[in-house]
């Protein structure tokens, strides 16, 4: 639902590192793959994979107090 979306953003704004925040939302929201999104930022693919697993580790922990 969109409030869960919502709910979602902020705790991406919130919680993520700006590195770890940008890579997430190109993929989640722009739908980038990763190895666009490496290029785009001039990273390695690994790295991007790295923010992305960071990310929603972070994340699932946060969740924990929603589900």
């Amino acid at each position: 639902s969109s409030h869960m979306q919502e709910e979602i953003l902020q705790m991406v704004h919130k919680n993520l590192p700006s590195k770890c925040r940008n890579i997430f939302l190109m993929s989640r929201l722009e739908g980038l793959a990763n190895n666009e999104i490496a290029e785009i930022l001039g990273i390695s693919q690994r790295t991007v994979e790295n923010q992305l697993y960071r990310a929603l580790k972070i994340l699932r922990n946060k969740l924990k107090d929603y589900l």
